[in-house]
């Protein structure tokens, strides 16, 4: 392949509207609030969960947990092996971008606020 080719590897049904790739599996959410997984080797996708509409940003570790950045502020983090979806915290303006490093979430808000999530 041709620096600049591109290959279509999958289609997913609804738009995606968030993807994040620690690894092995490239998760994406779509437009409905579907998580999805997408396997990097094998290619295999698979819906994973209902996470709800309006997610803005996303983050998640290798294996354990997939924080979602809501666009009504809400903080919510999915547990993989659980399948468990749990809301952390509530801001007051919606959630746009997320990072994470020693062992807090970095969090920016549509407002301009920035702040800093234990984990």
């Amino acid at each position: 392949m041709a620096s600049g080719d591109k290959t279509l590897l999958k289609s997913i049904n609804s738009p995606v509207v968030a993807s994040f790739a620690p690894g092995t599996y490239m998760w994406n959410v779509t437009k409905a609030g579907r998580l999805v997984r997408y396997t990097l080797a094998g290619g295999a996708v698979q819906a994973t969960a209902r996470i709800g509409g309006n997610v803005k940003c996303i983050y998640c570790d290798a294996a354990t947990y997939i924080y979602f950045g809501m666009g009504d502020g809400r903080l919510m983090r999915y547990t993989i092996a659980d399948k468990v979806n749990s809301v952390l915290a509530r801001f007051k303006s919606a959630i746009t971008g997320m990072s994470v490093s020693g062992g807090l979430i970095y969090i920016s808000l549509a407002n301009g606020k920035l702040y800093s999530y234990e984990i």
